[in-house]
């Protein structure tokens, strides 16, 4: 059985029938902040900005509908995690306008905090992973995809081990790369907790995979759906960065891109 693979181009704003709008948040409130994310942060035709601002939200589907919708098989494989890059805070005393690429934004740099409030707010989806980082603009063969690992998971989502045992996890791959187009690649691993009543110390959550291949509009927030969880995407373009702000903007998207 071959993982959950979506290509068909698809916005959050244009998907009326998208599962995050079906039950719990009113299909008009993704509507709108759809909309207002996109009025507020698109950039104009033929902007000169080559690095982007990443931002995806994770959340899982609570009603298990999707358990049942197909055989899913025992082992989806795992994401290829070569040449990925690891996502690692600022340093300290770092501000967020610095210009580094592969480093987690501090919450109030976010665009969709709106949004994930939303989520938490409805019954049936329960957030567990916001984060973004900054990127250079590179086509698809230089591009390297950050690694999304399970230590990222939001410690709110539920559970109470140390490790996440307990919580939804999410681990795999989302690559950005800019041709004619933005285009996204996502390669993730959805663990689901037990239930708790048959769960056993030694049981691992059950696994589903998503892979996806989309082409992207900068501004506008995209919805990648899987029928167990669903992801959230925005990219936005930043201005050309002034060179006291990058602290070697040059250097460092070269080591970053080529392993230099």
């Amino acid at each position: 059985m071959r993982p959950a693979r979506t290509s068909e181009p698809r916005s959050a704003a244009a998907a009326g029938g998208c599962r995050p709008a079906s039950a719990g948040v009113h299909p008009l409130t993704v509507l709108a902040l759809a909309v207002a994310v996109a009025a507020m942060l698109a950039a104009p035709a033929g902007a000169s900005a080559r690095w982007f601002t990443v931002e995806i939200i994770v959340f899982d589907d609570l009603g298990g509908e999707g358990l049942h919708a197909e055989h899913w098989p025992a082992d989806p494989g795992e994401p290829s995690l070569r040449d990925a890059i690891e996502l690692t805070p600022l340093h300290e005393g770092e501000p967020d306008e610095a210009v580094h690429a592969y480093r987690l934004l501090n919450r109030s740099t976010l665009a969709l905090d709106d949004v994930r409030r939303s989520l938490r707010r409805s019954a049936r989806y329960r957030p567990f992973l916001h984060v973004g980082w900054r990127l250079p603009g590179l086509p698809h063969g230089a591009a390297r995809p950050a690694h999304v690992s399970p230590r990222l998971v939001d410690r709110r989502a539920g559970g109470t081990g140390p490790d996440g045992v307990g919580r939804p996890a999410v681990q795999g791959t989302v690559k950005v790369s800019v041709a004619r187009y933005l285009r996204i690649d996502l390669d993730l691993v959805y663990s689901r907790p037990g239930n708790g009543e048959t769960e056993t110390p030694e049981a691992a959550p059950a696994k589903f995979r998503l892979v996806s291949e989309r082409r992207m509009r900068s501004g506008e927030l995209h919805y990648i759906d899987h029928p167990l969880f669903g992801v959230l995407v925005l990219i936005r373009p930043l201005p050309d960065p002034a060179p006291e702000r990058t602290g070697g903007l040059t250097n460092h998207a070269h080591t970053v891109a080529f392993g230099a």
